[in-house]
């Protein structure tokens, strides 16, 4: 199970998300309205996130807190 404690949705594309989860770093998914797999972006604490809308999934951003 995975507490989030963060969510980021990217401002044009609302399928692109990117959540901090406590202790589980970082998920994403690009198809956020179907029911697919997240992956992990970052390892370790996820916190505070952020979506650089310029760059498809792979420039997801996480900021530390």
């Amino acid at each position: 199970m995975t507490q989030f404690v963060f969510f980021s949705q990217h401002p044009t594309d609302a399928n692109t998300l990117l959540g901090g989860a406590q202790g589980n770093g970082s998920p994403a998914t690009a198809e956020g309205l179907v029911n697919s797999g997240w992956r992990n972006v970052n390892s370790g604490d996820g916190g505070h996130s952020e979506i650089n809308p310029a760059i498809q999934l792979s420039g997801l951003l996480q900021i530390p807190e």
